[in-house]
């Protein structure tokens, strides 16, 4: 961090914060900012972590509501 000229009172953490939120306000999408910042795309962990808690109840009613949009319906997820 010192060499790069950068305070010690601040964090890598406080540093990452600012420097998304400077990418926020200059008109970047979501993607390219969680790319950037080597987020994971959220589909991905959410599919992910069904898959591993064996979660077949919510997959499928996910699945459901993401074929609804695909194909421009309208639906309630239902009990």
């Amino acid at each position: 961090m010192s060499n790069a000229g950068i305070d010690k009172k601040f964090s890598v953490t406080t540093i990452r914060k600012v420097a998304i939120s400077t990418i926020q306000n200059k008109d970047k999408t979501k993607i390219e900012i969680d790319r950037w910042s080597r987020h994971s795309e959220s589909a991905d962990t959410v599919r992910e972590n069904y898959d591993v808690n064996n979660n077949d109840s919510i997959r499928k009613a996910l699945s459901e509501c993401v074929s609804a949009r695909e194909e421009g319906e309208v639906s309630e997820l239902r009990e």
